[in-house]
């Protein structure tokens, strides 16, 4: 948010620090893309994964979405998007986020909020070129492999969730007891990357004492049936990457 507050220019793109542009016109094509279509006020593209033992190009896909966009973006619903892909009108930033707010909270990540945001104000738009390689290092800031990590960065993006919640409670149910399944939700789908039985059991139980319950909290009752499931969902994830 500083640094964005410093920014001067028509538009605005960032690149994260484990990610980099690997096409040097990146820049040009979507300055070209936005000075032709003035409706449009954020464009991003496609983007590589090479945070696996391989590279992989990610074509997206948001054609399915058939709900306002700021609320697909909200619940995280058919959507996605590369950060360091993305180039903005400054003059949306400038009206229509406010930057103090985000230095007041402190919020942990900046870009989902963003997106809701401007999202209800203006269009979106993923030019079918890739120019962006993500995931450099295997963990970073929302690539975690530690429960500890993982669970304290959750609980401090709490407040952006209460956020978004205030400016758009229609798009998105926020409770307490929600954002704890949320958090548990997460940890849970970390013990099926990871393998670990024992540790999906604890978090299971806890999903269950909060009123919640799905296929992963019932299989992580029974080793055979969690270990299956384990290796089903990695082999589809592993498939659908490459």
């Amino acid at each position: 948010a500083y640094c964005v507050k410093e920014a001067r220019g028509k538009y605005l793109a960032n690149c994260d620090n484990d990610d980099y542009w690997h096409n040097e016109n990146k820049l040009n094509i979507q300055v070209e893309f936005l000075e032709n279509n003035k409706d449009i006020g954020v464009c991003h593209t496609y983007y590589r994964n090479a945070g696996l033992r391989r590279t992989c190009e990610m074509k997206i896909d948001n054609s399915r979405i058939n709900e306002p966009l700021y609320i697909a973006i909200a619940n995280l619903r058919n959507f996605e998007c590369c950060n360091s892909s993305i180039l903005y009108r400054a003059e949306l930033i400038d009206q229509h986020i406010n930057l103090d707010d985000y230095i007041k909270y402190r919020f942990v990540l900046q870009d989902w909020n963003t997106w809701v945001i401007l999202a209800y104000y203006t269009k979106f738009h993923c030019i079918p070129i890739s120019t962006t390689t993500v995931a450099i290092h295997n963990t970073s800031i929302t690539r975690n492999t530690d429960y500890n990590t993982l669970e304290n960065r959750l609980i401090k993006q709490e407040s952006t969730s209460i956020y978004i919640n205030e400016k758009f409670p229609e798009a998105i149910l926020y409770s307490k007891n929600l954002y704890e399944i949320y958090i548990n939700k997460m940890l849970l789908n970390l013990c099926y990357v990871k393998y670990d039985h024992k540790k999906a059991k604890e978090i299971s139980l806890r999903l269950n004492m909060l009123g919640f319950s799905n296929i992963k909290t019932v299989f992580s009752k029974y080793f055979v049936l969690f270990y299956n499931f384990c290796i089903f969902k990695n082999f589809r994830a592993f498939l659908k990457r490459g």
